[in-house]
């Protein structure tokens, strides 16, 4: 058994213990499935970024597994007091990437979680950025970004901003009814007009560009 896929499992094994059930009640989550997720003592490398196993006494947190192309590839901890994540190795900057190609079939918004518990919650309708460092480019070409709530949009308009893309997609807070369509309302309208008045700049000096 791969040492990625051991540690998910005993993660599990202690998710489905009787004495852990109250610290997943309290959060609202599922009893574990083995080779899913579960619940393990986590401590932070000094990076910051990355964890790993601790024995008991360190911090409680729910553990995820972070698939690429259907294989595990990595892990991610999620704090079960402050809801902070963190990966394993950090090979991969977005939870949940299968869906940017589900959404680009079909010209649907992808959600965007805060974490790995909404997300699960959720029914793993959507993200979660795992790398705010490298993951945004991954959502560069979507249709566009919807949100759980409007703290997570400013974020996300923020980072986009920051990194300087000059055609991030529009950003949305989801409708109360949870269904990944379009029905979404914006809350940061300024990204759809800015990325509108980009893209009318760009064939405008194609136009001149042919007529020179």
């Amino acid at each position: 058994m791969k040492p990625l896929f051991r540690e998910l499992v005993r993660a599990g094994l202690l998710g489905q213990s009787p004495p852990l059930r109250p610290i997943l009640d309290r959060v609202g989550l599922p009893v574990p499935s083995l080779g899913g997720s579960g619940i393990d003592w986590v401590e932070p490398d000094p990076d910051g970024r990355r964890y790993r196993p601790a024995a008991e006494g360190g911090r409680v947190a729910a553990i995820f597994r972070v698939d690429h192309e259907d294989a595990l590839v990595d892990l991610c901890a999620v704090s079960l007091e402050t809801r902070a994540i963190r990966v394993r190795h950090g090979l991969c900057d977005l939870l949940g990437s299968e869906r940017l190609e589900i959404a680009d079939r079909f010209g649907w918004p992808v959600t965007v979680f805060a974490d790995p518990i909404e997300w699960l919650l959720a029914g793993k309708r959507g993200v979660v950025v795992l790398d705010w460092r490298h993951g945004l480019c991954d959502l560069l070409d979507v249709p566009a970004l919807a949100c759980a709530d409007e703290a997570l949009a400013a974020k996300l308009h923020r980072a986009l901003a920051c990194d300087g893309f000059e055609t991030p997609p529009p950003i949305f807070v989801r409708s109360t009814l949870q269904q990944e369509t379009i029905d979404v309302r914006p809350i940061h309208p300024a990204a759809a007009r800015l990325r509108a008045i980009r893209r009318d700049e760009r064939r405008l000096a194609g136009d001149r560009a042919d007529a020179a």
